[in-house]
């Protein structure tokens, strides 16, 4: 119990510099996530790991491997069946995808996470990122 607690919290943690656009905060939590994720084979917190560091690098001047690793991150999502926080992770990588001046690319997923925010009434982060 004591390590998914610990996982939630560090998640969490992300989440909260990822919010107050602390790039190099977020990519720290989240890096650290992905180590005690992996080490206690947690798949489930190594992938929002990987989408928050990905978002993190992105933010950074890294867009390019930024954005592989948060196209991995939400395909790894997707396939695990998890939709719960998927237009949040999209909004993420469409603004990164802002950041390194594929704007078309960003307002298409976007639209994505719309349509999904339409299907599912998931709206906890609908003002952000």
């Amino acid at each position: 119990m004591l390590c998914a607690s610990l996982s939630l919290a560090l998640i969490f943690a992300a989440y909260l510099h990822q919010h107050r656009r602390e790039a190099q905060v977020t990519q720290e939590r989240a890096e650290v996530l992905m180590a005690f994720a992996t080490e206690q084979g947690f798949a489930f917190w190594v992938v929002q790991g990987t989408i928050m560091r990905g978002w993190a690098l992105a933010t950074q001047g890294q867009g390019e491997a930024g954005i592989a690793q948060m196209r991995q991150g939400l395909t790894a999502w997707h396939a695990s069946g998890q939709e719960l926080e998927r237009p949040y992770f999209l909004a993420l990588l469409a603004g990164a995808s802002g950041h390194v001046g594929q704007a078309e690319g960003g307002l298409t997923l976007l639209g994505d996470a719309l349509a999904l925010m339409a299907q599912t009434a998931e709206r906890w982060d609908a003002a952000e990122p």
